[in-house]
């Protein structure tokens, strides 16, 4: 036995999506609140009583927790020109 085996990631990458601001994608997309295709992981850190108000809001909607950030986050955007 000579050397060490080769070792393997333990996680492959996810595949890259084209950023949706990209000049590729500008022609074809316009800001909607519907999800997108490939979703990505967003983590913040909220007050508890935030996080509740936010759950009951959505039952009482009958939306997601992730559509109203979703749209939150957008309008946000929008509003400040990103």
């Amino acid at each position: 036995m000579t050397g060490t085996p080769e070792r393997k990631p333990a996680l492959s990458k996810a595949p890259v999506a084209e950023h949706p601001l990209s000049p590729a994608r500008a022609a074809n997309t316009s800001a909607s609140s519907t999800l997108p295709s490939v979703t990505v992981m967003l983590s913040a850190r909220v007050p508890a009583d935030v996080r509740d108000r936010l759950k009951l809001h959505a039952v009482r909607s009958r939306r997601s927790v992730q559509e109203i950030l979703l749209s939150a986050v957008e309008e946000y955007l929008a509003k400040t020109d990103m």
